[in-house]
């Protein structure tokens, strides 16, 4: 083998030890204060021929705060905590990533979201691709103090948890007007929250049954949550949404359910859909009125 290729591989890391170099990068630059220290070990991995386009973006990050502390400007912006930022009217940068059904949408949304730039607040696209939400982006996240967007995509089950333990907000949308609604509304410092949708649980489709004159039944188990016969539903496949609807039947056996919880089995027949898979992901959800 060649010696540049041999030096190649042996400083080529795994998409996980990225994530978890950027992670604690992260956490030296925000939380340590040793932006310098970020500095040097960054200028090491591009030394080593490393050409993660996150390297770039800490090392810019880097050379910031260093020049703050060293100035005594204090100056570090939380982006998880941006919205309360722009409601005490400080400038603020919101970091995103966007993840959609096409790579068209993402164009889209991407174009409409950074003309919401104004002088308080500034919008950085860190990721828009095409795509199911995926536990590498819930770690970008983490790492960049980013909020996850959602369009017509939804997480895993899995990927949900992750979020939860990485303390990452992911937002999800169907319609791009309403996505941007939410933004503008965020950025003018007034969300709108009278209704929240609560995600009761997620049902994978094991085996479909078709029953003479009435459809296709989804042999599922409940992967995460409850299902419940009230509730409305969305069907994932590959990760992005096919179809919302309601519950026409839950059973159990051959009983009617109210609701099946998880590490059990149901069957489910979708009001007016009958196109279910095996492997697809119906996720049961409410809608509340916020008090």
């Amino acid at each position: 083998m060649d010696k540049n290729v041999e030096e190649e591989n042996q400083y080529k890391r795994t998409d996980k030890e990225l994530d978890k170099i950027f992670i604690d990068i992260n956490s030296l630059i925000y939380n340590e204060n040793k932006a310098d220290v970020a500095k040097k070990i960054l200028e090491d991995m591009l030394s080593e021929g490393e050409s993660d386009p996150r390297i770039y973006w800490f090392y810019a990050k880097a050379i910031y705060n260093s020049w703050t502390i060293k100035s005594g400007t204090d100056i570090y912006y939380r982006n998880k905590l941006a919205i309360d930022k722009i409601n005490e009217g400080q400038l603020a940068q919101i970091n995103i990533i966007l993840k959609t059904d096409s790579t068209g949408s993402a164009e889209a949304v991407k174009a409409s979201l950074e003309k919401l730039n104004n002088d308080q607040v500034k919008i950085n696209i860190i990721r828009a691709a095409a795509g199911a939400i995926s536990e590498s982006d819930i770690l970008l996240a983490s790492a960049s103090n980013a909020i996850i967007y959602g369009f017509n995509v939804r997480p895993t089950a899995s990927v949900k948890n992750k979020a939860i333990e990485e303390k990452v907000e992911i937002r999800l949308h169907r319609i791009i007007y309403a996505l941007i609604e939410e933004m503008e509304d965020a950025i003018k410092g007034h969300m709108k929250k009278e209704e929240v949708e609560k995600v009761l649980g997620q049902a994978e489709v094991r085996n479909v049954f078709k029953v003479s004159k009435v459809g296709n039944i989804a042999g599922c188990m409940v992967v995460d949550g409850v299902i419940k016969n009230t509730a409305k539903v969305r069907v994932l496949r590959d990760g992005s949404i096919i179809y919302e609807g309601d519950i026409d039947t839950l059973k159990r056996f051959k009983d009617d359910a109210k609701e099946v919880k998880q590490g059990f089995e149901c069957g489910i027949k979708i009001l007016n859909f009958n196109d279910v898979r095996e492997n697809d992901i119906i996720e049961a959800y409410e809608i509340t009125t916020k008090e």
